[in-house]
């Protein structure tokens, strides 16, 4: 077999894909560390390639007879949410560019432009709606201006455009409809139809191995240890370790990699604990404190 062959091979494997990833992320975060100037790049880049490396122990559990097959389904999974994250982004950018044209046309900040047009939107799908910058009613009294010098050197806030608001609630209300009712259950419908799919196929694949072991195998080896009415809670409690397992790993993952961004020098271990674990796991619930996160608005 030709080196061509065994490169393409070895591509093919998704789980290769992550781990060349992860290799060059290392590389290039410890290249940055060296360097002065590209020092706090070298920290970015190791923080993700944390993740990477993290979200690679999933791997490790394929063999498992009750993680393996849900791993492959998820995998497959997320060929189906591609689709799904296309008609999302279509959707939220088409809104977005919409409202911030609306309400703010005399902003000349490209970097709060794409605030308001990418990630506003995208909070407003999990419910963190400011009415208080959307409503026209519930506008504060603030000394703003249409200056774009006095904007861009952060003197005064821009004034919000009033002009047509009824139309932006009107984008908003129609917004959350297709985002939350539609597309949302639409990716419901498409996880529940991979899974079924799946299902199937597995059963049919399994129907062999079932018969030549079931020859082999004593009666009482293959009972379970509860009983018929009972064995309901021992497959709970399969189910919801496998959910804990994908939680902690992102959690882990993701709050190690925001405590290395936003808190790099802070040596109390405490709080490095606090930040890493225990703040992500609020995040879930809706406790979002952006003022911590988003530097825009310490």
């Amino acid at each position: 077999m030709s080196i061509l062959k065994k490169f393409k091979l070895y591509v093919e494997d998704n789980w290769n894909k992550c781990d060349v990833v992860a290799i060059l992320l290392f590389v290039a975060g410890v290249s940055c560390r060296m360097a002065t100037d590209t020092y706090e790049a070298g920290r970015t880049v190791l923080a993700i390639d944390f993740m990477v490396f993290t979200l690679r122990l999933i791997h490790i559990f394929a063999i498992h007879k009750q993680l393996g097959p849900k791993i492959i389904i998820v995998e497959r999974m997320m060929k189906d949410v591609f689709f799904f994250l296309f008609f999302l982004s279509v959707w939220l950018i088409a809104y977005g560019v919409a409202t911030q044209a609306l309400l703010h046309p005399n902003d000349p900040r490209i970097d709060w432009v794409f605030r308001r047009a990418l990630y506003r939107p995208y909070l407003h799908i999990f419910g963190q709606i400011p009415l208080e910058e959307i409503d026209a009613a519930r506008f504060p009294e603030i000394n703003c201006t249409n200056d774009s010098e006095e904007i861009i050197m952060g003197l005064r806030p821009p004034c919000p455009n009033v002009y047509a608001n009824w139309l932006v609630i009107l984008l908003l209300v129609i917004f959350l409809l297709v985002t939350n009712v539609l597309l949302l259950n639409l990716l419901i419908a498409m996880f529940r139809m991979a899974t079924d799919t799946y299902e199937a196929g597995r059963t049919v694949l399994a129907i062999d191995f079932m018969v030549f072991t079931l020859r082999l195998i004593h009666i009482f080896a293959i009972h379970k240890q509860l009983g018929p009415k009972i064995i309901i809670v021992e497959r709970m409690m399969k189910d919801v370790f496998f959910f804990l397992f994908f939680l902690s790993v992102w959690l882990i993952a993701y709050g190690v990699a925001t405590q290395a961004l936003l808190h790099p020098n802070d040596p109390r271990i405490d709080w490095v604990f606090r930040r890493a674990l225990y703040r992500p796991y609020l995040h879930i619930f809706g406790q979002i404190p952006l003022e911590e996160i988003d530097g825009k608005l310490q």
